[in-house]
């Protein structure tokens, strides 16, 4: 596609998502002063024009929220009547998609933030991160710098540009042939973007699509100078297109029908993108052409998350593959996305109706329970944690004959070997596969634990005093695992004597490598509080005893009584299949601790690791839910994660940074 005139706005910090905090979707270090919506600047998006609300059935939102001196009120602290409480609610809460109204009905992607007023609202807000380490002044000063020079219009005009920015939002079509789209903008005034359409690197044309024609073209500058500007200026230089050489070929006339900027000055709309996407947005803000929002049934009867701050929405009958398309989205429902903000941080979710010949028999559908309740019974110093649920709908009999079909369906000889390998299995291993399903029972979990006496100097040296301070749990909800433990005792000592000593337990045994020469951690395998199998795996006695105290309710700490953990757990709460859980705020501490230079190369990036808390109940974690649901066949999937990105960045910098 041929949007070079979009692309680069997107870069600098306009399009959903990303850029330089302040005025995309903020990264951490965003500005605070930009966090409230200031009287003067127009209010919360509505529709295309000034003061409009959103349509499409989602509630009406005031034009205008109430004015707060110092921002949205915080958590915990007063300030505001009811009325101004209630004002806030309404407009923190809405979700909307307020630009598809001007995109054309045919559009297959769309992608949009609401509002980027609500966003930095609800960024400053989260628990985690340290205001007080946030350099908000000098992010919103480079921000507005940045746009002077690289437009060369005033501080004052650059502010007044970027406040005014409302909702932004890019839609494509023709996505398995030769994709075309637009990126839009809307503002709460056309008087407040004047002065940058009137700066010399845009080029005022003619009509185009009911709107003035513009033409941006980047910033002539050289390596040296790029290098000295900050992250603002070098992106807002490097929008628009290349300015012609003289030996350029004149190909003007088919630029004209590639891509073009056009501003709608009526509606206070800024667009750039392909002629033929233009033209056509062009016909909707005039009613000749259906639009995205209202006149498209799939997209109209879609419904994202409360409180989203970026819209994503897929038509999946776009899918160019065929196979794909006719064995998973036989259906052709769209798929969507969104991220939101809660105290725990940024919440991104992604959900698809699946249909098809590809997907398996309903009879395996597994169920999700009430509630996810294993990692209660964690030590409370576990770093990380897999829980899922092992119920499905189907017997055993069932699971096989599905598995069977699908490695056929594959590899004919593969379903005939998986067969084969089942009927030795109990003469090779001592049960079948059909003991470990029923020995599944409700629900497992695999985990990570470490103690705080794990620092950075011993993961540096590869000490190898630190595994006696790790440990490993497999741990399943079921109570008719007696039998199951006594087979693979009887295995091990058979199969395994010469390198395993094996000792009985109470509830089970212990196994220990004979190999002195190696760390080799030893397997504790348990029935503990009568209902739960628990293996233990450490190299230290005392980290598997505080495994199987915890699991048997006498734990000294939990995790269930861990606040941050807990505050994670209800930012994605449901009805939860699988759940992941990391404590990144640990590992960056660790991390922090024991290497300074890893804030000095995260400040080079522009980013202040400081901001980020890493200690006690409001410290940074990650997690990731995974639900299903089976309606008439189809196969609903929701797939929700908390701080993925942000939680990348503890272990990343421990591993990588650290180096």
């Amino acid at each position: 596609m041929t949007m070079q005139n979009a692309e680069p706005l997107m870069a600098a910090g306009h399009g959903p998502g990303g850029g330089p905090s302040g005025y995309g979707m903020p990264p951490p270090g965003a500005p605070g002063g930009y966090g409230a919506p200031p009287g003067g600047y127009g209010g919360p998006p509505g529709g295309g024009g000034p003061g409009g609300g959103p349509t499409g059935g989602y509630g009406a939102v005031p034009a205008q929220p109430p004015h707060a001196p110092g921002g949205a009120p915080k958590k915990g602290k007063g300030g505001l009547g009811g009325a101004g409480v209630a004002g806030w609610y309404f407009w923190l809460n809405s979700t909307g998609p307020d630009l598809a109204k001007w995109m054309p009905k045919d559009t297959e992607l769309y992608v949009e933030s609401p509002s980027l007023l609500k966003g930095l609202v609800s960024f400053v807000d989260i628990d985690f991160v340290d205001e007080a380490e946030l350099d908000s002044g000098k992010t919103k000063t480079d921000a507005i710098e940045g746009m002077s020079e690289a437009f060369d219009i005033k501080k004052e005009e650059a502010e007044t540009v970027l406040k005014s920015v409302k909702s932004v939002a890019l839609g494509l079509r023709n996505m398995d042939e030769k994709p075309e789209g637009a990126f839009l903008m809307s503002f709460s005034s056309a008087g407040d973007v004047e002065p940058l359409l009137k700066s010399k690197r845009f080029d005022k044309g003619d009509s185009l699509a009911g709107g003035t024609k513009y033409k941006l073209t980047k910033r002539e500058v050289d390596a040296d100078e790029l290098e000295k500007m900050n992250a603002f200026e070098k992106a807002f230089s490097e929008m628009g297109s290349r300015k012609k050489d003289k030996d350029d070929e004149d190909d003007e006339d088919d630029d004209k029908k590639k891509s073009a900027c056009v501003f709608w000055e009526d509606k206070a709309l800024f667009a750039c993108g392909d002629v033929d996407y233009l033209e056509n947005m062009g016909k909707v803000l005039t009613g000749d052409k259906e639009n995205l929002l209202k006149d498209n049934e799939k997209f109209a009867a879609a419904k994202w998350p409360g409180k989203s701050s970026l819209l994503v929405y897929f038509d999946s009958s776009s899918i160019k593959d065929e196979d794909v398309r006719k064995g998973f989205f036989a259906d052709g429902a769209p798929i969507l996305g969104s991220m939101r903000f809660t105290d725990a941080g940024v919440v991104l979710q992604a959900k698809a109706e699946l249909s098809g010949k590809k997907l398996p028999s309903a009879d395996l559908y597994p169920e999700a329970p009430p509630d996810l309740t294993l990692s209660d019974r964690l030590p409370g110093d576990t770093v990380a944690y897999v829980a899922f649920s092992t119920k499905t709908k189907g017997s055993y009999k069932d699971y096989e004959k599905s598995l069977v079909k699908q490695l056929e369906d594959a590899d004919e000889d593969a379903g005939k070997q998986f067969e084969k390998m089942i009927e030795k299995m109990d003469d090779e291993v001592g049960f079948t596969l059909e003991t470990i399903y029923d020995a599944m029972g409700d629900e497992g979990i695999l985990a990570f634990t470490a103690t705080d006496k794990v620092d950075w100097e011993m993961i540096e040296k590869k000490d190898k005093d630190a595994l006696d301070e790790l440990g490993l749990v497999i741990a399943v909800h079921e109570e008719k695992a007696n039998k199951s433990i006594k087979n693979l005792r009887e295995k091990v000592e058979e199969k395994a004597k010469d390198a395993v000593e094996i000792k009985k337990t109470d509830t089970g045994f212990v196994a220990t490598p004979k190999i002195e020469e190696l760390p080799l951690p030893s397997a504790s395998v348990t029935i503990e509080d009568g209902k739960y199998l628990v293996v233990a795996v450490g190299k230290a006695k005392k980290r598997m005893e505080a495994i199987k105290s915890a699991f048997s309710g006498e734990g000294d700490s939990l995790l269930k009584d861990d606040k941050a953990h807990t505050k994670a757990k209800k930012a994605l709460s449901g009805k939860n299949w699988g759940f992941f859980w990391v404590d990144p705020g640990r590992l960056l501490k660790v991390a922090l601790k024991g290497n300074k230079e890893i804030k000095e190369k995260a400040k080079e990036q522009g980013f202040n690791v400081s901001a980020i808390v890493t200690e006690g109940e409001n410290r940074i974690t990650s997690a990731t839910a995974i639900r299903m649901d089976l309606k008439d066949d189809k196969w609903i999937i929701e797939v929700e994660d908390l701080n993925g990105a942000l939680g990348s960045i503890g272990g990343a910098a421990a591993l990588v940074l650290g180096d």
